[in-house]
């Protein structure tokens, strides 16, 4: 989202400000959070804008809790070189956002490159559903 983080509650000025569409994105979060939270295994998170994955149009996708061998990977992942690194310096970490995808498109049993068509809301989707395996609490609205 642009300027509001589902993070963060919301007091009655600010909903005031935001539009219905953002509400009811707002509460989609809240609500995909929460059953993350609660689950045992997996969550089902229905995506607002079809996307093609591997040759198949996909209007929901499947997000596991995470568990520590997935933090052992992300650790190792951020330790190996990035390819083209310059003056034969090695980069160790790719950026934040290279991370944070591949880390999502693991719990959801995907290559990092079919998340690359997801609609931004979706991807909030998702993270609002990482949030939620974390412990995470939901927005008042």
């Amino acid at each position: 989202m642009d300027e509001h983080d589902t993070d963060d509650e919301l007091d009655d000025q600010e909903t005031e400000r935001l539009s219905p569409g953002e509400l009811a994105h707002i509460e989609l979060c809240n609500r995909i959070r929460a059953e993350a939270a609660e689950c045992e295994d997996t969550v089902t998170i229905p995506l607002l804008r079809t996307v093609v994955i591997a040759g198949a149009r996909c209007d929901e996708l499947t997000m596991r809790r995470m568990r520590a061998k997935d933090m052992i990977a992300a650790q190792k992942r951020r330790k190996v070189s990035r390819p083209g690194a310059k003056n034969g310096r090695q980069d160790a970490t790719p950026n934040a956002v290279e991370n944070g995808l591949w880390l999502l498109a693991r719990l959801a049993d995907l290559a990092p490159d079919d998340l690359d068509e997801l609609d931004m809301t979706d991807l909030d989707l998702m993270r609002a559903a990482l949030a939620g395996f974390q412990g995470g609490r939901p927005t008042s609205t």
